[in-house]
């Protein structure tokens, strides 16, 4: 079966809204929240939506977020995220080995607008299936964490530098959803 894209129209702020589908199965949303300043970079997110509009909205939540913190870093790039619709091997008969190579597939078909890398229930294992269908993929050795890591920094000092705070030393602060960094 061929991996077949369908562009949805947007909500305001947003450049492309695109839905993966494998036949009739539908694999996953992408939002492409911005490309204005070069590729735009984010993670492949697979977990169990209750819907696909929960995929939908933290798609677009979490692409906007790319954005930002590629803005804070100074990087040549827009923010995007990809939400796989969870799909279990029983339920699709499409075993996560097929799963993470129709998702390359899409990947390859915007031909660099997205450049993807890990997230939430991704693995390097599963990268690697999607690195064998498109160049455009977190290269191998990369870490990851640390890039998020230097982002997350970014966006503190960002912070720190609109509240007039030029030194934090001896400052505490909470930083949420890091995941693995």
């Amino acid at each position: 079966m061929k991996v077949r894209l369908r562009e949805r129209p947007p909500p305001d702020g947003c450049e492309r809204l695109v839905e993966v589908w494998l036949g009739e199965l539908p694999l996953a949303v992408l939002a492409l929240d911005s490309t204005r300043l070069g590729p735009a970079f984010g993670g492949i997110r697979r977990r169990a939506y209750a819907s696909w509009e929960d995929a939908r909205a933290d798609a677009l939540r979490l692409a906007r977020a790319m954005t930002y913190k590629c803005a804070l870093a100074g990087l040549p790039a827009g923010g995007a995220k990809m939400a796989i619709f969870w799909r279990d091997e029983l339920a699709t008969g499409l075993s996560r080995a097929a799963l993470y190579e129709a998702v390359g597939q899409a990947v390859a078909a915007l031909d660099g607008a997205y450049v993807c890398g890990p997230d939430v229930g991704t693995t390097d294992a599963d990268l690697d299936r999607v690195r064998s269908q498109t160049p455009w993929v977190n290269p191998w050795g990369n870490d990851a964490g640390r890039a998020t890591a230097a982002g997350v920094r970014a966006g503190l000092g960002a912070v720190l530098g609109a509240l007039g705070i030029p030194d934090p030393s001896g400052g505490s602060f909470v930083v949420q959803g890091l995941g693995a960094v």
